[in-house]
């Protein structure tokens, strides 16, 4: 099975990297305030449930060749500022598709932007892949802009698989002698 080769992205503010046990402190505290925008799919809705999310279920799905969920880490101070994740990689193709989050206090400080321009370099380096896809809803204005700053395109509208809500797509590729679409 192909996966994504360890994950650290560290940006002049920033480090994205997998999460670990290191993480239980600030995972605690998103969980206690309510923010599940900034943690991925399947994180704990509890406290007691940190630890063994941790140490086990949150590499399921990179054990799983599902793709890869990663802390978004102030690099000063530690603090945990978001969640990234890189899903539905199709490694025929080179493609995969991104999502993320991040805590309400740190939106509009441009983290996110940050976030996303280093680990879109990742992805299309050593992350082994030549196109990203991003869907953001319509009406999340914030998602769409960090989209557009990092270079992303807009493609078209398209169902979200899940709810069946129109979601908007955007992509970036890797440049090489023929853009692959």
């Amino acid at each position: 099975m192909t996966t994504f080769p360890a994950v650290r992205v560290e940006t002049d503010r920033l480090v994205v990297r997998e999460f670990g046990p290191a993480d239980a402190a600030g995972v605690t505290l998103v969980i206690a305030a309510g923010e599940w925008e900034a943690l991925p799919p399947g994180a704990p809705s509890a406290p007691a449930g940190v630890w063994r999310w941790l140490r086990e279920e949150v590499h399921w799905f990179r054990k799983g060749g599902l793709g890869v969920h990663l802390a978004v880490q102030d690099r000063a101070s530690g603090a945990h500022i978001g969640a990234m994740s890189l899903f539905n990689p199709d490694w025929a193709t080179g493609r995969v598709e991104i999502g993320y989050g991040a805590r309400p206090h740190v939106r509009g400080r441009g983290y996110v932007t940050e976030a996303l321009n280093g680990l879109t370099d990742w992805v299309l380096g050593s992350g082994g892949m030549r196109r990203i896809e991003l869907k953001a809803d319509p009406d999340n204005k914030a998602s769409i802009r960090v989209a557009e700053k990092c270079g992303y395109a807009f493609e078209a509208a398209v169902p979200d698989p899940a709810s069946g809500n129109e979601m908007l797509l955007f992509s970036r590729f890797r440049l090489t002698e023929t853009a692959v679409r």
